[in-house]
């Protein structure tokens, strides 16, 4: 029998995750699913972890080598049989009421050829969901309505990770996950989608972000300099030229020439990369980066910043 649902989770190296995140989707409410993990050349006890979960509706799929989460992603869909596909990281969790909500939207529009995206709670891992916390910049503000923005405008400002959708296959069919792109894949994914489909905002929350060191936000040092090759690649792509919003285009460029001012050491790459940023978006891609930056410039400058940094000591 065909699942309304498939649920394709991408592995790598994730042996003391992966249990709770599948045990995550075998206790949903809506039991009409399968769950495909594709295993991305773990060198862990990953896939013995996974082999050792006896549930029919759970299968495993081997990459022969390791190829990164989009096409681990790519090559889950061309396995599933499910109407609708769900996304779901190796460390993330759906909680109980995920796919039942998805459900329900779904019938009330009559199963439509579109992309759903739900909210997010984040886990920070010094709390249990007890205390989870809404997934925003500013968790003060309500969270903000697709239908206030367009639609490009809000993916590239408030982009949603893969946990938090559900896409009718069709639409997977027409578009896939960009495997070369790694780390933005799903932003370029959303993206292009937008651009055929539509995409609908769900208010309920019905699945958690797991903050940890060991994810691609926090552990790959050169993450911002690889974002900053790729959102080049997604924003000259055919199908999204004169689509997107430029102003959102300047703040991620801004936001990854910013990150790597930071950390880097050399005071000229350090001042390239502040004035490209200045240069993108001025105000800061936040509102408030720019301080930062000119105070971090200005400590890396050869003499002059060490007798500031000797002044600001003096005075604390």
């Amino acid at each position: 029998m065909t699942p309304f649902f498939s649920v394709i989770i991408p592995l790598f190296n994730r042996e003391n995750f992966i249990t709770p995140t599948i045990q995550s989707v075998l206790n949903q409410t809506c039991s009409d699913f399968e769950v495909i993990v594709v295993d991305d050349f773990s060198t862990d006890n990953s896939v013995a972890v996974v082999e050792a979960i006896s549930d029919s509706r759970v299968r495993i799929i081997k990459q022969p080598f390791n190829q990164e989460r989009g096409a681990a992603r790519n090559k889950g869909f061309e396995e599933s049989k499910g109407k609708y596909i769900c996304f779901l990281d190796s460390d993330d969790f759906f909680k109980p009421n995920h796919l039942a909500t998805f459900f329900a939207e779904i019938e009330k529009r009559n199963e439509p050829k579109c992309l759903f995206f739900s909210n997010s709670y984040m886990d920070d891992g010094k709390s249990k969901y007890k205390k989870e916390v809404p997934l925003l910049k500013d968790c003060k503000k309500e969270v903000p309505l697709l239908k206030d923005y367009n639609v490009f405008e809000y993916i590239l400002h408030y982009t949603f990770h893969p946990a938090r959708t559900c896409v009718h296959r069709d639409v997977i069919n027409d578009f896939k996950f960009d495997a070369s792109i790694s780390g933005i894949e799903d932003l370029d994914l959303w993206l292009r989608i937008a651009t055929k489909y539509d995409v609908i905002q769900l208010q309920e929350y019905t699945s958690i972000y797991n903050l940890h060191d060991e994810q691609y936000t926090f552990s790959d040092s050169k993450r911002h300099e690889k974002e900053l090759v790729n959102f080049k690649t997604v924003f000259n792509k055919t199908e999204l030229k004169g689509k997107l919003p430029q102003e959102q285009i300047n703040k991620h460029f801004a936001q990854s020439h910013y990150f790597i001012s930071l950390k880097s050491k050399g005071f000229l790459t350090k001042f390239k990369h502040s004035f490209l940023s200045y240069k993108f978006y001025p105000k800061g891609y936040n509102e408030n980066s720019n301080k930062a930056m000119f105070v971090n410039c200005l400590y890396s400058f050869p003499v002059i910043g060490y007798i500031v940094k000797s002044i600001v000591r003096a005075l604390k």
